[in-house]
């Protein structure tokens, strides 16, 4: 299983559980996944990935908003680490 199918999978489990603090989940998730990538480039395609391959995923979830405003973070934050 790829990196991204890894990531995929844990955040969709996070869509579905009921009582986990999601967005402290997913954002180490997310972190984990990043931190394999070497350089901003890298981890900004990484970001640019997870992001097509999450939105469309069980929109119907109150938490997958959160998780999509916690991908924007992370694109804003590798923005302004670029600069």
């Amino acid at each position: 299983m790829t990196p991204l199918a890894t990531l995929l999978r844990a955040l969709d489990g996070l869509l579905a559980a009921e009582d986990v603090p999601v967005v402290e989940d997913a954002d180490r998730e997310v972190w984990s996944y990043l931190s394999a990538f070497h350089g901003l480039t890298d981890q900004a395609q990484a970001l640019h990935n997870l992001a097509e391959a999450f939105e469309p995923r069980c929109t119907t979830s109150p938490r997958h908003g959160m998780i999509c405003t916690l991908i924007a973070q992370h694109r804003r934050r590798l923005a302004g680490a670029a600069l």
